[in-house]
């Protein structure tokens, strides 16, 4: 297909890894016996070492410590580690018994870095049943651990013994200033069977002080790395093919743009809108032999009387044609 192609709509999303500023509880399950779990969840951006970390557990509104509990290992980022009982069965992922999850409904838990609280669930010295027979998941928006716990305003609750959140943790932030913007998707002409459509993007780097690399799954990029704010192309992409483009430097800041193929619609600009494409002669010796003539339009003709055949027989023919079609 040899097509120009002026617009087009086209169909992208972005997508931004999501960051928090600090390690922060994200699951608590009081469910039936010894059916107790904590999960904790890694947003920030980098690998966490537990050993800063302490879970402690305040018993029946009490405002003196009834178990502690030092932590251990490392925790990657956009992982989670899910801390339970003993003796609880329910959830069949991986886990590591903890003392402190021996919790009730109205027990405070806390979570501690370098023996200052960052993130609580209930509240110390408040014996009320704010959790008893639930399970409790963060919302997916909350960026930070909260020493105040706020139950309406940043969790949702769900039935006892629901752990079918167990194991991961959804979330929307960020922490990275940078920013990626689709700006313009285009077809190019070509002259074999398939055409090919290029991106065009606008990178802001915002506060950022990193290169990014720039990677795609199609095409071909303009530049592989970019250190300020500026824009760049990807070109010579199927017309068969998605996209996915990717600038990220590594750490805190990972941006992407999928694009769905325009397909590259054909519209043609100038030249005849109606042109003859083939044509089939037979025996003209015996006069019976097949013939046709085939026409090819370049866009929506909605009167075809408008157009004409003409044949001219030894250089005798006269315009307008003798006959219309």
């Amino acid at each position: 297909m040899k097509y120009l192609l002026i617009s087009i709509f086209f169909f992208f999303s972005a997508a931004l890894q999501a960051q928090t500023t600090e390690l922060l509880i994200s699951e608590y399950v009081e469910g039936s016996s010894d059916n107790k779990y904590l999960e904790l969840y890694n947003g920030t951006g980098t690998d966490i070492d537990l050993s800063e970390y302490t879970i402690e557990r305040y018993a029946n509104g009490s405002t003196t410590v009834a178990e502690t509990a030092d932590l251990s290992g490392i925790l990657s980022h956009g992982d989670v580690i899910v801390y339970s009982n003993s003796d609880a069965e329910i959830y069949t992922g991986t886990t590591v018994d903890l003392a402190p999850i021996n919790f009730n409904g109205d027990d405070a838990i806390v979570l501690i870095k370098n023996d200052t609280i960052i993130d609580i669930i209930g509240e110390i010295g408040n014996g009320a049943n704010f959790g008893q027979n639930m399970t409790l998941v963060r919302q997916e928006d909350v960026c930070s651990p909260n020493t105040t716990f706020n139950q309406s305003g940043e969790w949702n609750q769900f039935p006892q013994d629901d752990v079918s959140n167990l194991g991961f943790h959804n979330s929307t932030c960020s922490n990275c200033s940078a920013s990626l913007t689709v700006t313009n998707v285009s077809c190019t002409t070509v002259t074999t069977n398939e055409d090919v459509y290029s991106v065009q993007l606008d990178f802001d780097i915002g506060s950022e002080t990193t290169s990014f690399n720039i990677t795609t799954t199609a095409g071909n990029l303009s530049q592989t790395t970019i250190s300020s704010s500026g824009s760049f192309s990807v070109t010579d992409i199927s017309e068969n093919d998605d996209v996915v483009i990717t600038v990220t430097d590594g750490a805190d800041c990972v941006l992407s743009e999928s694009i769905t193929s325009p397909g590259c619609e054909p519209f043609t600009i100038g030249g005849p809108d109606l042109i003859i494409t083939g044509i089939i002669e037979g025996n003209m010796d015996s006069g019976n032999g097949p013939k046709a003539l085939e026409l090819y339009t370049t866009k929506d003709i909605d009167d075809l009387s408008d157009y004409g055949l003409a044949k001219i027989t030894s250089s005798t023919g006269t315009f307008p044609p003798a006959a219309s079609y």
